[in-house]
């Protein structure tokens, strides 16, 4: 950045967000004299993790097959681990019976006829299998159950170019901000930059800010929920 430009600080929480929704939200600064800005670096990032491991209309919804018959039951979103998701699904409904073997972390079914699980349930991830499973009336799912909801919370703004990051999918995206999910529900997940930071962008023209928008994005960068939780990202903005 050039010397002779001019730094301020921007912060920005989340309960001045002027949108009904702090996954996609929007910030208004047009009182504040933020013209001519010709870059902007991630300074702090404070984010409660209020983020659920099952989602309504995400990862909610079991389908299986007993006895011939299709079947399908929906999860009420929460923050689970393996004993309440088993409580719950065992309550739901009363074809299946699940179980947990505790040395290979996984899932254990019983029916009283053949039964399986089938790979159109959006839940599959969580409870540990990919395809449908095998009909029998007693197996255990293929992979341990996993209850991470996303490895990370990507945050996308105009503060950053369309193009600024690559995804192995073939996307792009305007990621501003990368920030591990590494403490529990509950927690204030937390980064601070230090001056060598990789997280800053350079306006290709002078940019008169007004309204900055944050969106909050899983690994997918699909829109995540947050429940509720707040958060507060300051940025350092530079000025002619």
């Amino acid at each position: 950045m050039s010397n002779s430009a001019k730094s301020h600080i921007i912060s920005i929480n989340s309960k001045d967000n002027i949108t009904s929704n702090n996954s996609d939200a929007v910030y208004s600064f047009r009182q504040i004299d933020l013209q001519e800005c010709i870059g902007v670096k991630l300074k702090d990032v404070a984010i409660t993790n209020l983020i659920y491991n099952v989602e309504n209309k995400v990862n909610d919804v079991l389908d299986y097959d007993f006895n011939g018959t299709a079947k399908s039951i929906t999860i009420p979103q929460g923050a689970y681990d393996a004993s309440t998701l088993l409580t719950t699904i065992n309550g739901l409904q009363t074809d299946l019976v699940l179980g947990i073997n505790i040395n290979t972390q996984k899932y254990t079914v019983t029916s009283a006829s053949n039964s399986f699980l089938k790979a159109s349930s959006t839940i599959k991830k969580v409870l540990g299998f990919v395809v449908d499973t095998t009909p029998s009336t007693s197996y255990e799912l293929p992979f341990p159950f996993d209850f991470i909801r996303t490895h990370y919370i990507n945050i996308l703004s105009n503060l950053s170019d369309s193009n600024a990051c690559y995804s192995s999918s073939g996307q792009m995206h305007n990621l501003i901000a990368q920030i591990p999910v590494v403490l529990p529900f509950g927690y204030i997940l937390s980064r601070q930059e230090e001056n060598t930071s990789a997280d800053h962008h350079i306006f290709l023209q002078n940019v008169n800010l007004t309204d900055i928008k944050i969106k909050i994005c899983d690994d997918d960068f699909k829109e995540l929920s947050l429940n509720g939780g707040d958060y507060v990202l300051s940025f350092v903005i530079y000025k002619r």
